[in-house]
């Protein structure tokens, strides 16, 4: 689900390689720039509210034990019980839609487990030190759980990429054939041929698809938190539980071959994520209004105590002899 494009090289064309292939330069531009998509958003946005709100940094660290537990142990955990079921195996392995369908349906629902859960242990921490978690702790908690989802994959695979790329038109096809075991050398081919082959804007779609996880995670931190804290109804978790399953559907749909392109899915992205901000600032705007107001202030990073405009040293002028 954290990506987009990652699996290409798996892909198998035709057994005709030259070894003088060469990675296109538009390739490697595509790649750097989701890697700069893919980190830049997060820390754009922690650039934006960081004077407009209170840094907590057990908050980041409470988003990234959620990713790692919630979004890795525990989807891993629970396919692996579901393949110890008897003639389990050979259903998901003979069956790749119901294979994808249980992944996603897994990954989906631990996401939403790990955000309730993180932030409700977050709060009680926070309670426990004799501190208020507020709408920036949610935020900050998302953003360690974005972060976590991008080094461990999204930009992990990216630079795999970009060290094969450099690889290639540096020392050669060749130099890497040889490096690779006899009976796995025909399938390196065929990846590296996918690679070298494939649109070069395919490689965009991993860094799009990082942005639109991270605002969606953003609206999924903001309506926890208004659970958690008690500014909204705790049935608004099943509109929670509700948008995870929508934005899960479009990448479903490339899986199951319902939709021709991931291009598609982003475009999709789009229209899911624009809605959810609508609605969601909609919420903070009828049930955090003070938390919203101060948001969207001006930070007062250039002013002194109490908000008054910093008085400047006096311009000392020296006598000339």
């Amino acid at each position: 689900m954290e990506t987009a494009s990652i699996g290409l090289l798996t892909a198998a064309l035709d057994t005709s390689i030259s070894m003088d292939q060469k990675v296109p330069a538009l390739t490697i531009i595509c790649i750097v720039v989701s890697l700069i998509l893919c980190l830049g958003a997060p820390i754009g946005f922690f650039l934006f509210i960081r004077k407009r709100i209170r840094i907590a940094g057990q908050a980041v660290i409470f988003g990234v034990l959620g990713y790692m537990v919630a979004s890795t142990i525990l989807v891993q955990l629970t396919y692996g019980l579901i393949l110890m079921m008897p003639g389990a195996a050979d259903v998901l392995s003979n069956n790749t839609a119901i294979q994808s369908i249980v992944v996603m349906s897994i990954t989906g629902l631990y996401e939403v487990v790990g955000f309730f859960l993180g932030m409700k242990l977050l709060k009680r921490t926070l309670d426990r030190r004799g501190y208020r978690m507020d709408l920036g702790c949610a935020f900050l908690f998302s953003l360690g759980y974005t972060a976590a989802a991008v080094i461990t994959v999204t930009s992990s695979g990216l630079l795999q990429y970009l060290m094969v790329a450099t690889s290639i038109n540096g020392t050669g096809m060749q130099a890497l054939v040889d490096s690779v075991e006899e009976a796995s050398k025909e399938s390196f081919l065929l990846a590296m041929n996918e690679f070298i082959n494939s649109p070069s804007t395919n490689y965009l779609l991993d860094g799009f698809s990082a942005v639109f996880q991270f605002i969606f995670r953003l609206c999924l931190a903001v309506l926890c938190y208004g659970v958690i804290s008690g500014k909204i109804k705790n049935t608004m978790m099943a509109v929670v539980v509700g948008a995870e399953a929508v934005f899960v559907i479009p990448l479903l749909l490339v899986y199951l071959n319902v939709f021709p392109s991931l291009w598609i899915t982003e475009a999709c992205y789009v229209v899911i994520d624009a809605l959810f901000v609508y609605y969601v600032i909609r919420i903070m705007k009828d049930y955090m209004k003070d938390e919203w107001e101060k948001l969207l202030e001006k930070p007062k990073d250039q002013n002194g105590p109490g908000g008054k405009p910093k008085q400047k040293m006096p311009k000392i002028v020296m006598p000339k002899d």
